[in-house]
């Protein structure tokens, strides 16, 4: 897709941008004139029953939420051991100069520490959102 004039040009630069959600992740290249979409990985939604980790005793029901907690710690650690996996195949795959991060405030610090030392280098800038379903367009104005 071509980059309009009115917004930021890579000229003579590679530009990564990484946008994520807390579920799926969209890496894109923007190069002098020209952004595409190079990856993308997308986790299974956790879900969870109502029921899940309580207990009944007469007719009162204790629910103590801990299972479920867990299970959302489980699922951040393996959404960021895949972020992870995933940018070190762009360091051996592509040559970029700047980067810029997309990600939920809940994860964001998270997800920078799981850059690899040379993108954590070229981090230019981070913005704190759920940017998922944002247009490339959108996410290139706040840039």
């Amino acid at each position: 897709m071509k980059i309009p004039s009115i917004l930021l040009q890579f000229k003579n630069k590679t530009g990564l941008i990484l946008v994520t959600g807390t579920e799926e992740a969209n890496f894109f290249i923007a190069r002098d004139t020209v952004i595409s979409n190079i990856f993308h990985f997308r986790l299974e939604k956790t879900k969870f029953s109502d029921r899940e980790d309580s207990a009944r005793r007469g007719l009162v029901a204790f629910e103590t939420g801990s299972k479920i907690e867990q299970l959302k710690k489980l699922a951040k650690q393996d959404f960021i051991k895949n972020f992870k996996e995933a940018t070190k195949k762009l360091v051996v795959e592509q040559k970029v100069d700047v980067v810029y991060l997309f990600a939920p405030s809940s994860i964001i610090k998270e997800l920078e520490k799981a850059l690899p030392a040379v993108l954590k280098k070229k981090l230019v800038k981070t913005h704190a959102g759920n940017f998922c379903k944002e247009s490339v367009l959108k996410i290139l104005k706040k840039i």
